[in-house]
């Protein structure tokens, strides 16, 4: 039952465009399984990310998550990992690790 309150939480919480998502659809086949909370780098994260490329709402949801501040939501959101976000954000890019 306490799921079920989260869940329709979630549901009030969410701005209308959410539901129109590529990443809401069930339409994942065999083999992909999106991580919305993995790096850019991970296969599951770019699954997240190639399900982005042709979202309806992406740049809404882009919109969204930077409206939360670099404190807001983690993972893949508009088609951009956490750290992506943040080097467009601050104009801030590591440098590669040593060898």
């Amino acid at each position: 039952m306490q799921d079920r309150n989260l869940d329709e939480f979630l549901k009030r919480c969410r701005p209308a465009w959410f539901a129109a998502a590529a990443c809401r659809q069930p339409h994942h086949g065999p083999g992909a399984q999106p991580d919305w909370h993995a790096s850019g780098r991970s296969a599951a994260g770019i699954v997240a990310i190639s399900i982005c490329a042709g979202c309806p709402v992406r740049g809404l949801c882009l919109a969204y998550v930077e409206t939360l501040g670099p404190d807001g939501e983690h993972g893949i959101w508009g088609g951009l990992s956490a750290g992506t976000r943040e080097q467009a954000r601050t104009g801030y890019t590591r440098a590669p690790k040593a060898a």
